[in-house]
């Protein structure tokens, strides 16, 4: 489908693809692999787009490029823009990489990070880190805080000891079970 995508895209761009980037040609937009390599790759079942994948993509090509279907667009994207998506990939690299060598040496230690903002775990901050502590605290309830460590037990006390405003997540019995539960443990 992406290769669709992309001579459909260089066929109604070209111009502008052109403009933003002189040195451009069909051949370099386009991705283009060998058929032995994608079959090693990926496997021979490939199937060609049928019927309906040609519909869809004359269709495409044929919507308004205003109102609400304006976002879907091909845009070329400008050179810094390239620049900022290059840049945090090598990043993200790098951070994997060194996060794999850490992981050789011993222990990985990962941050508590919203994997959606990057942003650290507070209450408040993001309504499904807050939604995932309740359910997680709601399970571990059930079983009786069975296998709970020590460090679970005490990120999830002070998760919810950094609410700034009371219970609104009803889970008021549950943490309060587990704070008897880790008395009782220590």
């Amino acid at each position: 489908m992406f290769p669709t995508l992309t001579k459909t895209a260089w066929s109604l761009k070209s111009r502008e693809i052109m403009l933003n980037q002189p040195t451009a040609s069909r051949r370099q937009f386009l991705y283009n692999i060998k058929r032995a390599s994608f079959e090693r790759e990926w496997g021979a079942g490939y199937e060609h787009p049928g019927f309906g994948a040609r519909t869809l993509a004359f269709v495409f090509r044929l919507m308004p490029r205003f109102g609400p279907l304006k976002a879907l667009g091909f845009k070329v994207p400008t050179p810094q823009t390239e620049r900022m998506f290059e840049d945090s990939f090598d990043a993200a690299v790098k951070r994997d990489r060194q996060s794999f060598a850490d992981a050789k040496e011993g222990p990985l230690k990962i941050l508590n990070r919203d994997l959606d903002t990057g942003n650290r775990v507070r209450p408040g901050e993001y309504l499904f880190t807050d939604r995932t502590y309740d359910k997680l605290l709601v399970k571990l309830a059930d079983k009786n805080f069975d296998g709970v460590t020590p460090e679970l037990r005490e990120n999830i006390v002070s998760f919810y000891a950094a609410m700034k405003t009371p219970d609104q997540h009803g889970v008021e019995s549950q943490l309060a079970a587990l704070k008897v539960f880790a008395a009782t443990r220590h």
